[in-house]
């Protein structure tokens, strides 16, 4: 709110805009003439906004596909180490349920193990 003490907004004609400036910096100097006359339209702060709207909406883009790269890596990880079980328990010589048998719909209390 302190950036707005001393702020005047004052709606122009399109078009008018330097005949306007020119009236104000006049009245400006007449009441306040130690003080410089600084000025500068809303169009331009709509438009920085707009600019780090879209900076932030860039990096939500790339963060995000980083984090599902990360997730992904993740599954990866969680899927060769339950390989990685799968392979020594069917080694030790327990039993071992066929991914096929899966795909199949059965349920593992129907399907038979399978010993190596």
């Amino acid at each position: 709110m302190d950036q707005l003490l001393g702020t005047i907004m004052v709606r122009t004609k399109a078009g008018m805009e330097q005949a306007a400036l020119a009236k104000l910096s006049a009245f400006y100097k007449v009441y306040n003439p130690d003080f410089p006359f600084e000025y500068k339209f809303l169009d331009d702060d709509y438009q920085a906004q707009y600019i780090a709207e879209k900076r932030v909406a860039a990096l939500s883009r790339y963060f995000s596909g980083l984090a599902m790269l990360i997730s992904c890596l993740g599954l990866l990880g969680l899927t060769a180490s339950h390989w990685k079980k799968e392979v020594k328990r069917s080694a030790s010589g327990r039993c071992w349920v066929l991914p096929a048998a899966i795909l199949y719909g059965c349920f593992p209390d129907h399907i038979s193990c399978l010993y190596c």
